[in-house]
Formats: structure tokens, sequence, C-alpha cells
């Protein structure tokens, strides 16, 4: 019941800070991985993501389903999974990260970040791949992970980093 609660709470309060769907369109600058926010991508919009957290007795396993669709031409772009923590928390590493590009396993660029999205959240890697977007297509990702509880205060909790698609055109429908 506290796991709920601390599940509930880190939700909560992540959702309070101008944050961006994990699956971002990402580029390079000054050495670090940012997510391209100012503009987003102009004929990809994210349709869908469904988030699944299993919680168990040393950790938790999170595995998130995208859907995207491109309008446009076909485009080949960076999209990056981040790894954050929230506050002055330690680092949640991710183990056993796998992803996927229309149900088949593809490999991941693991870049080190030392950028902060807002006074809250810091992150310190993405997971970062390049997807080719067919023109006038849906394309499926995923991403699949384990990680260790953090601690707020007496309670254990899950932490998880989504928002509003920022770096995509339009919000996410569903």
């Amino acid at each position: 019941m506290n796991k709920l609660i601390s599940l509930i709470l880190s939700l909560f309060f992540i959702c309070i800070g101008n944050t961006f769907a994990n699956d971002a369109y990402v580029t390079a600058a000054g050495g670090n991985i940012l997510p391209v926010g100012v503009e987003s991508h102009p004929t990809i919009s994210m349709v869908s993501e469904v988030i699944q957290i299993t919680l168990l007795r040393e950790n938790y396993h999170v595995h998130v389903d995208f859907e995207f669709y491109n309008s446009g031409d076909q485009a080949v772009v960076d999209v990056g999974f981040p790894q954050w923590r929230y506050g002055t928390g330690e680092i949640g590493k991710f183990t056993s990260f796998t992803t996927t590009l229309n149900g088949n396993k593809i490999e991941y660029t693991e870049m080190s970040n030392n950028t902060q999205e807002n006074d809250y959240i810091k992150i310190d890697k993405w997971f970062v791949r390049k997807i080719t977007f067919p023109k006038n297509a849906i394309t499926r990702t995923s991403v699949d992970y384990y990680a260790d509880y953090s601690h707020l205060g007496f309670y254990e909790g899950v932490e998880y980093l989504f928002g509003t698609g920022c770096s995509w055109k339009n919000p996410i429908k569903k």
C-alpha cells in the first residue's frame, strides 16, 4: 500500500513540472543530448503512449508502447529515452533496458548527459536510436527496463517521467 501511495504522489508531482514524453525527438548540442522541444517535429505525431508498471519485491518493471504517425515524407530521426532522477535523489539506473521498432528488438546508444530539465528533474543519460518513419504510416516503438525503488522519506516509490510530448507534432492523442 505504501508503494502505491508513493507511486501516486510521485506521478502527481512529476506532472506539475514542464516535462515531455519519454520517446523524445532529440538532437546533439554542445556535447549533450537534448529534446527538440522548442520546435517540434513538423510531421511526426505521437498517437499513443501506453505505460505498464509492475511492482516487484526488489525493484519495478516498466514497459511502454509508443505509436507514431508520420504525415509527411519519410524521415530518419534520432529518438531518445531518458534515464533521469527527481530532486536530489540518486541516479535510478535502468537495468535490462531493451527497445523495439515495429516489434523487432533494435540497438541503441547510451549517451551521457548533464542537463537540468527544470528545477526538479535531471537527465543523466539518453538511450538513443535512429528510427525511420515511413511516409503516411504508423511506426511503433517500445522500451522495457527494470529500476530500483526511489526513497521518499520513509517510503519507497516508483518514478516515471512523462508529459505532453512537446518534441512531436501536436499533443499526444491517447
